[in-house]
Formats: structure tokens, sequence, C-alpha cells
């Protein structure tokens, strides 16, 4: 029955070592996975946080940019709106006046207008394209701010470029009027004070279109200031969980050493009183 008890005790001694060092060896292997798992993760947020950071650069500085057209666009309405205002207080003089405002209107202003749109259709597309970004950003759900403008800034400056695009015919239609006799004075001035009132109109337009640029601007000062507070966030959660996995596997594998050197005592006790029974038996056969 002893005999019985201490071969079982052996092959448990036995058996705990072998699970003990099984044990000891995932415990390693876990900390290798986790420390390549912690590499990764850091580098792959660490890049997407980066992005972030390149993209609202990048859009902060295409809105600067965009907000110089308007800029540029304001300062050329503006004397558009003085020109046509100087020329409907100086309507009703002589027939050479008539023909050289003709010339202006029907060459000169329609050039200032196409440059204008050009540059506006530029900034169109940027700001397009800066609608797209924001949207996408705000629909993060890390980045808890809404963006649903009434009026993009895209549509804004769409808006502006559409309403240039109608002053060229009324350019045509005043450089018609001027050409024709003193008689029609009268329809210059009615165009006059109509053309006035769109560059008015326009150059309300335009304004607002550069408040809005300022309102995105601020926009993406808040997106950058989130952004900054989960670069902290995210950094200071993989070491922390990185940190505390790294302590409980040590732990386990310090844990699973004193078991394996457990069951290693336990297999040589018993082998240690086996053959303290063998030489027994060896010494009573020789008696005999």
């Amino acid at each position: 029955m002893k005999t019985e008890i201490s071969t079982v005790r052996r092959f448990a001694g036995i058996g705990l070592q072998v699970v003990s060092a099984a044990g000891l060896v995932a415990s390693i292997v876990l900390i290798i996975v986790i420390a390549m798992t912690s590499r990764s993760l850091s580098a792959n947020s660490r890049q997407a946080l980066d992005l972030a950071y390149s993209t609202i650069e990048t859009t902060d500085q295409t809105l600067v940019l965009i907000d110089e057209t308007l800029a540029e666009t304001g300062e050329s309405i503006t004397a558009l709106e003085e020109v046509t205002g100087n020329v409907g207080m100086t309507v009703g003089g002589t027939e050479d006046l008539f023909t050289t405002l003709s010339i202006v209107f029907g060459d000169d202003l329609p050039i200032v207008i196409e440059g204008t749109q050009n540059s506006l259709t530029t900034a169109q597309q940027s700001a397009g394209i800066i609608d797209g970004t924001l949207r996408t950003l705000s629909t993060l759900p890390l980045i808890n701010i809404n963006y649903d403008p009434e009026t993009s800034l895209s549509q804004s400056i769409e808006d502006i470029n559409a309403g240039l695009g109608g002053l060229p015919n009324s350019f045509t239609a005043i450089s018609a009027d001027l050409a024709i006799t003193a008689s029609n004075v009268g329809a210059v001035s009615e165009d006059l004070d109509a053309l006035g009132a769109s560059f008015t109109d326009l150059r309300t337009t335009t304004t607002e279109a550069r408040e809005l640029v300022a309102d995105y601007r601020i926009l993406l000062e808040d997106f950058n200031t989130l952004v900054e507070t989960l670069d902290q966030q995210v950094t200071g959660s993989i070491r922390t969980l990185t940190v505390a996995a790294y302590f409980t596997l040590l732990w386990l594998a310090f844990a699973q050493v004193g078991l394996f050197f457990q069951g290693r005592e336990m297999a040589s006790v018993d082998l240690r009183g086996m053959e303290a029974r063998i030489a027994e038996l060896e010494a009573k056969l020789a008696d005999q």
C-alpha cells in the first residue's frame, strides 16, 4: 500500500513539473507576444494620430488661402462698386464719355470678372475638400463635435461665383446702352443702379463667407485639442495595460517555478524512499 502511494506521489510530482514547465514557457511566450503587440499598437495609434494632426494642419492652411482669396475678391467687388457709383454720378456727359465708358464696361471689366471667377473656382474646389474632411472628422466616435452648417463654405463661394457669372451680361448691356445716344441716359442710369445693388449684395456675401472661414478655423482648433487629449489618453492607456500585463505574467512565471521545484521535491523524495526499500530487501536476501 505504501509503495502504491509513493508511486502515485512520484508520478504526481513529475506531472506537476511538466505542467509548471509548460506554464512557465507559456508565460514567457505571452510576455513576448504582449511586447510585440504593444509596440505594434503604439506604432499604429501614433500613425493615426499623426495623420489627424497633418490633416488638421493642411486644412487650416487651405482655409487661410481661401480667406486671402475672399479678401481679394471683396476688394475687387468694392472697387467695382465704387466705379459703378462714380459712373452713375457722371452719366449725362458727352458722347465721347459714353464711348469711353462703353469700352470700359465691354472690355476691361469682363476681364476683371473672369480672373476673379477663376480664383473663386479654385477656392471652391478646396472648400469642397475641406467640407468633406470636416464631415468625416465629425463622424469619429471619440470626437464629440457636430459639423452640419446651414450653408457650407463651398456653397457660399459657389453663390459668389454664380453671382459674378451674370455680371458680364450686365456689362455688355451697359456697354450697349452707353454706345447709344444721350437719349438713353435714363436706361443706363437704371442699369448702373441695379449693378450697384448687385455689387453690394456680393460684398455682403463675401463678408459672410470670410466669417464662415473664421468659424471653420475655430472648429479645427477644437478638433486639434480633442486629438491632443486623445493622444495623451491612448499613449497612457497602452503603457498602463502593458506594464500590468508584464507584472501579471512575471508573477505567474515565478509561481510556475515554485511549483516546478515542489514537484521535483515530491518525485525525488519518493525515489529516495524506493532506493532505501531496495537496499533493505537486498540486505535481507544476503542474510538468507
